[in-house]
């Protein structure tokens, strides 16, 4: 395990249609004051009136704990605007609401303090030159959000730094973000802490980073993502879309498609030192990423790691093990999923693994010659030729390969009672990567699609 530069202080492309803003009441307030911001408002007004709006700055400055700010539409010139109080801002939807950085500049620094929490929704956050949200106390949630083209040392989009507690996305897309080190578009750096980042129904494309994370970093911070999409992340070193240090990471009904990283872990790295720090990939479809070794995924460190009820295809490594490398002291189980090279030809080595690695494995198809080292048991037998449809929607809200009429992966597991278990961990999985039941029938099918 190699160390890695702290975080600066500094902080499929789909505009979203959104609804009108709500005027939540944020949690431990008994009131809250509605403001009013305008692109033209006035620096003098109370902001209390929305024929009457002030300008953001004014809003932001009049606001005190647990207030609204009502960001109406149009565009705003914003940077260096700083929040210390929790409250809730909310523009008019991302197609509507812009708040444009210049170039230079951050857009918001927030510093709510320990236990308190800011909001953001409904805009667009963009062209920001020092990272769009820097993040030092407290908590962040954003929703219904758009990240672009903003650009920082640490976390182009947002920085969970210092003191930072945790950082929620949801329903939001990050594209076109960058930065000088880690994190293209979010970045969080536990420092004496350790941070949660929470990724739902949020889609990252086309970030980037000159060193590790070309999605997300986390140093020293622990990774949640749900139902999400990573595509076209790149990484000059290790993490093409996902980089986790010194973190857990739980990552479920997601895909990973055409990231890539320079040295290790195309869709995603962990280097976990601690034992009691899991890495779980389910439910998830890892298409086409690449990296000189661990093309799909590269683990690291003496943590635990789990990938199962999981589909990789056509993922590439320049130098070892096209899926999976599994380096480190700690565990690594692989159960129910489905390894395959549609476009690559024979001899592909699937998965690679240090000695010290204890490897199990568990119900996988693969490929005729797959490789995969020190897993026994590992192959419920070879794919049969046909058995997937192309990379895309079939059904759900995250890209997957569809399962198709013949396969042997239909069907292929028997389940527990009514439900289907990870054969990993023996919990129940409920639903495939799409949020259809398991099973259908009266057996699991392998991999993250279960065929109707």
């Amino acid at each position: 395990m190699r160390s890695r530069i702290g975080c600066s202080w500094r902080p499929a492309f789909n505009l979203l249609m959104l609804p009108a803003f709500s005027l939540a009441v944020l949690p431990g307030t008994a009131s809250a004051t509605t403001l009013f911001a305008n692109p033209e408002g006035s620096d003098t007004r109370n902001c209390q009136n929305s024929a009457q709006p002030c300008s953001l700055s004014r809003a932001i400055g009049q606001a005190a704990a647990g207030d609204v700010v009502v960001l109406q539409a149009g565009t705003y010139s914003a940077s260096k605007l700083f929040i210390s109080v929790p409250i809730q801002l909310s523009g008019n939807g991302s197609s509507d609401t812009f708040l444009d950085g210049g170039g230079t500049d951050g857009i918001f620094q927030l510093d709510p303090g320990a236990g308190n929490e800011v909001e953001m929704e409904a805009m667009t956050l963009e062209n920001a030159g020092d990272g769009a949200i820097l993040v030092t106390s407290g908590s962040l949630t954003v929703r219904d959000a758009v990240f672009s083209q903003n650009h920082g040392s640490s976390g182009g989009a947002i920085s969970c730094d210092l003191l930072c507690e945790r950082l929620t996305v949801r329903r939001s897309t990050l594209t076109r973000n960058s930065a000088r080190h880690e994190g293209g578009a979010i970045a969080a750096d536990g420092g004496t802490g350790q941070p949660r980042v929470e990724i739902t129904e949020s889609t990252f494309t086309d970030n980037s980073a000159e060193a590790d994370g070309g999605a997300i970093s986390c140093l020293k911070a622990d990774l949640s993502i749900g139902t999400s999409e990573f595509s076209s992340n790149e990484a000059a070193r290790d993490g093409g879309a996902v980089f986790v240090q010194s973190g857990s990471v739980s990552i479920q009904r997601s895909a990973f498609a055409s990231n890539d990283a320079l040295e290790r872990g195309g869709g995603v790295f962990w280097d976990q030192s601690s034992s009691t720090q899991p890495l779980s990939v389910i439910d998830s479809t890892l298409f086409q990423n690449s990296a000189n070794t661990g093309g799909a995924l590269h683990a690291d460190g003496a943590g635990p790691a789990e990938v199962s009820f999981s589909t990789l295809v056509d993922n590439v490594a320049f130098t070892k093990a096209a899926d999976i490398e599994a380096d480190g002291t700690g565990s690594f189980g692989l159960g129910a999923s489905i390894l395959t090279h549609l476009t690559q030809g024979e001899n592909v080595e699937e998965c690679g693994g240090g000695q010290s690695r204890s490897m199990r494995g568990t119900d996988n198809l693969t490929d005729e010659d797959g490789d995969c080292d020190g897993l026994p048991g590992f192959r419920l037998g070879s794919l049969s030729s046909g058995s997937l449809s192309s990379f895309g929607l079939h059904g759900g809200p995250t890209p997957t390969l569809q399962l198709l009429s013949g396969s042997n992966a239909i069907d292929a597991i028997s389940p527990f009672g009514a439900s289907c278990l990870d054969p990993l961990t023996a919990l129940p999985v409920l639903v495939d990567q799409r949020g259809q039941a398991r099973p259908t029938g009266k057996r699991c099918d392998v991999g993250a699609f279960e065929l109707r």
